[in-house]
């Protein structure tokens, strides 16, 4: 028989898949190297190679400074031997050469905006690493995210039985902390080493010997050139060719950059202001198919009509159906989120140009479908951000709330004053709401231009609308409504007003936009543009004033420097 020599066996397919013995995690046994069994064996051996803790911490500092090499060629491994006697040994990734950071490559030239997704969009060098990938995945929503609330101070986590300490000075928890670790603060460092002129010292040194020595034409004679190329040839700098690199301690830089970065990570996160405790949102409750048509707009339809018409362009059987979508738009990229009483629902990235439809999953079936649908708490996070909400008029609101700050919003609809091709038989074809039992505008929204409560009825005592804080708004449209009185900013931009027969008293100051006087009995019906939105003829239309009086409750006008008729 002739002798096969080893060289000449091949690997079967048996042999490539196959296990040596049968291995189980978790009550399951895996006996092929499937993708399924090392995804197995990454999530349940991990401990015995590495401290998931300190992967985290790792993981978190790298994704928020965005350290460009420190996952890659940057990350040394450390180890000092085993935790328990026969144990295997437990290696830690310690920072080495961080140079890329907080967006800057490693010729001090920024390369990186704040709102890379660095693992996702695989923006790190070495990418491809399976340690730091397969920790993401397994891992984001535990390990990642617990550690991230306990740099950031962002909420409470129990990680006692994995003996995780408490963080005394917590260095994410906001931007000026950060800043006292990059400028050396030595009770930040707890470290005499900071104290004093010390920190500036090395600072210059630093930048003296990398940039401006070199430049000397005695600096090969004096040991201070620099090393060029594989060869390492010493040569001087004629030039200056790195002075650009000499920036300070980049201070105002590195504040910006990473106050907009810790927002994004924690609307990515859903931590912070894009929680359930957030400061900036709103607050509310919605309701959708009331059955008789007393309360809105929104009739119960039977499973006879289909809600969706045509669901590819988004086209509703009756136009005033309950919606359960939101359009988002922030005012610079980041995640938007919502969430209702029992959970906060999962982050969507806007990417900068086109709203987010914000679908409410959780709530869907009972908006198209269920009787009555009422009284459903609904939370919008992020509102410090926020440019636009969209037209919320569909979802119903019972209660309306905005809490924390609101500095970029531009459009306010709760109302709607358009006329539906669907549904002409309910009020001519009317959209109305006839039980939000209140609206409270807790936040300034100083750039606000647009407010609509048109055909809303306020169940609660509270008819006042106060928008002092948004001398900028252009257009307020409230016909239809019970508002009683409101408020404007002094010399707002106004060019649209529109009160109904509700509103006691009407002051406009200095509003010098505002032109015309609209003399028709009825409110002009606004159009609809390409995109969606309502435009109302520009003017001041007081309902009731020209028609029948005998509902008009308007008992005092105070109009200065308003140039009507001109």
């Amino acid at each position: 028989m002739q002798k096969v020599a080893e060289s000449d066996v091949k690997e079967t397919d048996f042999d490539k898949y196959y296990v040596a013995y049968p291995v189980t995690y978790l009550n399951r046994e895996y006996a092929y190297d499937t993708q399924e069994y090392r995804a197995a064996k990454f999530v349940n051996e991990l401990k015995e190679h590495f401290d998931p803790e300190y992967l985290a911490t790792y993981f978190i500092m790298t994704e928020v400074f965005e350290c460009y090499d420190s996952r890659g060629k940057n990350c040394m491994m450390a180890t000092w031997g085993p935790q328990k006697e026969g144990g295997k040994y437990i290696w830690y990734p310690i920072f080495y050469d961080i140079d890329t950071q907080l967006g800057i490559n490693n010729t001090g030239i920024p390369s990186f905006e704040y709102n890379v997704d660095a693992t996702e969009e695989g923006n790190y060098s070495t990418n491809d690493s399976l340690l730091w990938n397969n920790f993401y995945s397994f891992f984001k929503n535990s390990y990642i995210l617990d550690k991230y609330k306990q740099l950031r101070n962002s909420g409470t986590i129990d990680r006692s039985k994995e003996k995780w300490y408490d963080v005394k000075n917590p260095p994410l928890v906001s931007v000026d902390n950060i800043e006292k670790w990059y400028l050396f603060d030595p009770d930040t460092h707890n470290s005499i080493a900071c104290r004093g002129v010390r920190p500036l010292i090395a600072t210059n040194l630093d930048e003296y010997f990398k940039y401006i020595t070199i430049t000397n034409e005695n600096a090969i004679d004096q040991g201070v050139g620099y090393l060029e190329g594989n060869a390492g040839t010493e040569t001087i700098d004629t030039v200056g060719t790195f002075f650009y690199a000499l920036q300070g301690d980049r201070s105002q830089s590195r504040e910006q950059f990473l106050t907009n970065r810790i927002e994004y990570t924690d609307s990515w996160l859903g931590q912070m202001n894009y929680s359930r405790g957030g400061g900036n949102r709103i607050r509310g409750r919605i309701s959708a198919n009331n059955m008789d048509g007393s309360i809105s707009s929104d009739r119960w339809v039977d499973d006879t009509e289909p809600y969706w018409q045509d669901e590819e362009f988004g086209t509703k059987t009756h136009e005033f159906d309950a919606e359960y979508w939101l359009k988002l738009t922030p005012v610079r990229s980041a995640y938007v989120t919502a969430g209702d009483d029992s959970e906060n629902y999962q982050p969507e990235k806007y990417d900068g140009t086109e709203p987010v439809r914000y679908k409410l999953t959780a709530l869907e079936t009972g908006i198209k479908s269920s009787k009555n649908y009422n009284e459903q708490l609904l939370y919008i996070y992020g509102l410090k951000t926020m440019r636009d909400v969209g037209d919320m008029s569909k979802l119903y609101w019972t209660e309306f709330n905005i809490e924390g700050e609101a500095p970029k919003l531009i459009r306010l609809q709760l109302g709607y004053d358009g006329i539906s091709s669907t549904d002409s038989d309910i009020e001519n074809g009317k959209w109305y709401n006839k039980k939000i039992n209140a609206i409270n505008l807790k936040a300034a929204m100083p750039l606000l231009k647009e407010a609509n409560f048109s055909n809303l009825t306020i169940l609660s005592n509270n008819l006042t609308i106060d928008l002092t804080t948004s001398p900028k708004l252009e257009n307020f449209r409230a016909v239809g409504s019970n508002i009683q009185t409101v408020y404007f900013a002094e010399g707002a931009a106004l060019n649209t007003v529109y009160v109904p027969k509700s509103l006691v008293t009407l002051s406009l100051d200095n509003t010098n936009l505002l032109k015309n006087l609209i003399t028709t009995n009825t409110a002009p019906i606004p159009t609809k543009g390409e995109d969606g939105n309502l435009i109302a003829q520009r003017g001041l239309y007081i309902d009731g004033l020209f028609g029948s009086t005998e509902e008009l409750k308007l008992s005092y006008i105070k109009m200065k420097s308003v140039p009507l008729g001109y």
